[in-house]
C-alpha cells in the first residue's frame, strides 16, 4: 500500500481534535538512520545520484558501510580529504580540496574510507 525509503524514513503525526471545529496538526520527525547528515557541522558530505545526502562527517571515517555503496558525489567545506574505495583507508583514492563538490568518478557507489589529509 505505501512504499517508505529506507534510507529517509519520515514520520508524520496528525492529530486532529473537534470542539466548535476542527484542528489539525502536523508534525514532522526527522529520520532515525544515523548518517550524520542531521548535525549542523557538515565537513564532508558524500551525496548519491540524486543529490540526496547519504553520509556526513568531520571525522575521519575508517568504514562507512553500506552508505558509501550509493555515494556518487562529494562535498568538502574545508581541509584536504582522500576518499578511498576500500575500507581502512586502502584500495583506490581519490583527493578532493577544501570548497570542492565534485563527482566521484571511479569511486562512484564505491566510497568504503576517507580521512583528511590536510588542514
Amino acid at each position: 500500500m505505501f512504499k517508505f525509503n529506507k534510507k529517509l524514513i519520515a514520520l508524520a503525526l496528525v492529530t486532529a481534535t473537534s470542539i466548535a471545529g476542527t484542528t489539525l496538526t502536523v508534525t514532522r520527525a526527522s529520520s532515525t538512520e544515523s548518517n550524520g547528515c542531521t548535525n549542523t557541522v557538515k565537513t564532508v558530505e558524500l551525496q548519491d545520484a540524486h543529490q540526496h545526502s547519504v553520509f556526513c562527517s568531520d571525522k575521519n571515517i575508517s568504514n562507512v558501510g553500506r552508505f558509501g555503496k550509493t555515494a556518487t558525489s562529494v562535498g568538502v567545506q574545508s581541509g584536504t580529504w582522500k576518499f578511498w574505495s576500500k575500507p581502512n583507508f586502502q584500495g583506490d583514492s581519490v583527493t578532493v580540496s577544501s570548497d570542492t563538490f565534485m563527482r566521484l568518478g571511479k569511486l562512484s557507489n564505491e566510497v568504503s574510507s576517507f580521512k583528511r589529509i590536510s588542514p
